[in-house]
């Protein structure tokens, strides 16, 4: 599976979030259950890596639900443009090769006639 944008940003920001939850639960363990550097150790092995996940499977459904909209297979604008170009060109040099196959261009697969 390709990482896409939205996986990308989902990702980010579920790291961010994950690191956020680490230094509010730093401000608000228990003294007397525990130690600051296992809510912390805690908060970056186990609380990272689970909203890091979350947030690309988000943004896997947002880029899902958003690329469905657009009716066009996920297209951006720029491939849309491009392939638009394309077949106009080609259309072009199409028209420009059969009005020069009349002129007089021997066309494949027919013999030049014997001339006596």
């Amino acid at each position: 599976m390709r990482l896409t944008r939205p996986m990308l940003w989902g990702g980010v920001l579920g790291a961010v979030v994950g690191i956020a939850g680490t230094v509010i639960s730093l401000f608000q363990y228990d003294s007397q259950a525990t130690t600051a550097i296992e809510t912390a150790a805690v908060g970056l092995l186990v609380g990272v890596p689970v909203t890091t996940i979350a947030g690309v499977l988000l943004g896997l459904l947002w880029g899902a639900v958003f690329r469905a909209g657009q009716g066009g297979g996920g297209r951006t604008r720029g491939q849309a443009i491009d392939a638009e170009a394309r077949v106009t060109a080609k259309s072009d040099s199409t028209e420009h090769n059969s009005g020069r196959d009349q002129i007089g261009k021997r066309q494949p697969g027919r013999r030049k006639r014997n001339q006596t």
